[in-house]
């Protein structure tokens, strides 16, 4: 799926490659700001959706415990994993981010 920011990005690059080789750029389109989603909508998306995979493992581990014979362990255990990697990687965006904020904090100014 190709979104705005990844097609603004293809777009830029195109243009330095073009530069590079010496190639006027015969495009005309210009990458604004509305283009490319903000860094809170990005982060508040990434958390939504580690919110929503948490609850669709814990409501198929629910389902499998209660019988339900449409879910499988297979299953259950993959909703989990994919749920763990979701959290894992916001929790290593919040270190990345706390320290920068530490880094940033601590300049000489």
């Amino acid at each position: 799926m190709i979104n705005n920011a990844s097609l603004a990005l293809a777009n830029q690059m195109r243009a330095m490659q073009q530069a590079a080789a010496g190639i006027p750029n015969v495009e005309t389109a210009t990458v604004t700001a509305t283009d490319t989603p903000s860094f809170s909508d990005t982060l508040k998306t990434a958390l939504d959706n580690t919110s929503a995979a948490g609850h669709h493992a814990g409501n198929m581990k629910k389902a499998f415990e209660l019988g339900d014979p449409n879910v499988n362990i297979a299953q259950v255990m993959t909703a989990a994993q994919k749920s763990e990697v979701s959290f894992q990687s916001v929790v290593q965006v919040r270190n990345k981010l706390t320290s920068a904020y530490q880094e940033i904090f601590n300049m000489q100014v």
